[in-house]
């Protein structure tokens, strides 16, 4: 695993829109999250998925972004080893900082909903791809019917938090994608208005 100078886990449920954000990211469209983030010049930074993480080649790495979802089917088996994928990325990382994206429950739904029907109508364009799109669709069905449940998107959430909580990290941010301002606010001053 690579050595890096300077880490940004941009975490969320799947559908928090991780993908999308990242992408303004790259492009310079939300400088003001950027400044607030250490990130001074997006094209400095390498962006990767966490799944491609162990295939990092360099063997240090100024700047890393790394795309996480925490949604995971092993909900179930809590406990340190939860998020251990990320275990060894922190470990060899000199300054980690992460953001969350936290995206209320009904937004996730309607997110998961729009993916289901862009699918579908993809399938009908091209039926070829029956196989690979019946597996996504049922992964993305089994996540929105989770979604209509608040208590279980949040108890998510807490996991989470939880871990993030037991690390090491220079800050830790939360987002609402869904907001007007999109202004990422610390972790510790959202708990501390929630209490």
């Amino acid at each position: 695993m690579s050595r890096t100078k300077r880490l940004l886990i941009i975490g969320g449920l799947s559908c928090a829109g991780k993908t999308r954000l990242i992408q303004r990211i790259r492009r310079g469209d939300c400088p003001h999250l950027c400044h607030q983030l250490g990130i001074g010049n997006p094209a400095s930074w390498r962006f990767v998925n966490a799944s491609d993480v162990p295939r990092l080649e360099a063997t240090a790495i100024e700047r890393l972004v790394v795309h996480y979802n925490f949604y995971a089917k092993d909900f179930d088996a809590r406990g340190p080893r939860r998020f251990a994928d990320l275990d060894g990325l922190l470990r060899m990382s000199e300054s980690a900082t992460i953001l969350t994206l936290f995206v209320q429950p009904e937004m996730l739904v309607r997110r998961s909903t729009s993916r289901i029907v862009k699918i579908l109508t993809s399938w009908l364009r091209n039926p070829t791809a029956y196989a690979r799109k019946t597996r996504i669709l049922r992964k993305l069905w089994a996540k929105r019917t989770e979604y209509k449940d608040p208590s279980r998107v949040f108890a998510r959430y807490d996991d989470w938090f939880d871990f993030v909580n037991q690390i090491d990290v220079a800050s830790h941010w939360l987002l609402d994608p869904a907001s007007s301002d999109a202004e990422a606010r610390p972790y510790a001053e959202q708990i501390g208005a929630q209490v």
